[in-house]
């Protein structure tokens, strides 16, 4: 008897469940119900002595979906001397080089509220770099050219510069 209590309980939860579920996808007239949004968060980085002497001010954002961070940090630093602007990109794991001139993209319009993007004079990638579709490219790119052999350090500069990566940066940068 007990048993029959418990099952038909449990079935009894299962379809009130249900019903709540087909009534919010009625009320919303999609699929998904658990939509997270992705925040990007501004923190302003206290410069230490030595730091202070170079730099005028410095922020780092950080990408948070729900209550995670996402392993991607972009900092940017105002130095005194010119106000030319230094974008340093991190991040542990690896992720498409695409997507990264993405996060950069929709995090301009909150570095424009602070700082004049026109005076940006160098990006950093902070190790371990993990572009997997840009490294195929190269390598790609490079074997055409080059085959196996090692060049000198000229012809890789100026391979770099007429690479694909570079009309990648061209593209994003231009605007």
């Amino acid at each position: 008897m007990k048993k029959t209590v418990i099952i038909l309980s449990v079935f009894a939860l299962i379809a009130s469940c249900c019903g709540q579920t087909a009534k919010k996808q009625a009320e919303t007239g999609s699929d998904i119900q658990d939509i997270q949004d992705t925040l990007i968060i501004k923190h302003e980085r206290i410069l230490n002595k030595s730091d202070s002497t170079w730099y005028f001010r410095s922020y780092s954002y950080y990408w948070l979906v729900g209550k995670d961070t996402l392993d991607f940090k972009l900092s940017i630093t105002e130095r005194k001397s010119d106000s030319t602007l230094d974008l340093r990109l991190s991040h542990r794991k690896p992720i498409l080089f695409i997507d990264v001139l993405g996060r950069i993209d929709a995090c301009l319009p909150l570095i424009k509220k602070d700082f004049n993007l026109s005076k940006l004079a160098s990006f950093h990638f902070m190790e371990p770099i993990f572009y997997l579709d840009l490294a195929k490219k190269l390598s790609n790119e490079y074997e055409q050219e080059f085959g196996r052999k090692s060049v000198d350090y000229n012809k890789l500069n100026k391979f770099c510069l007429r690479s694909n990566m570079t009309n990648m940066h061209n593209l994003f940068l231009r605007p």
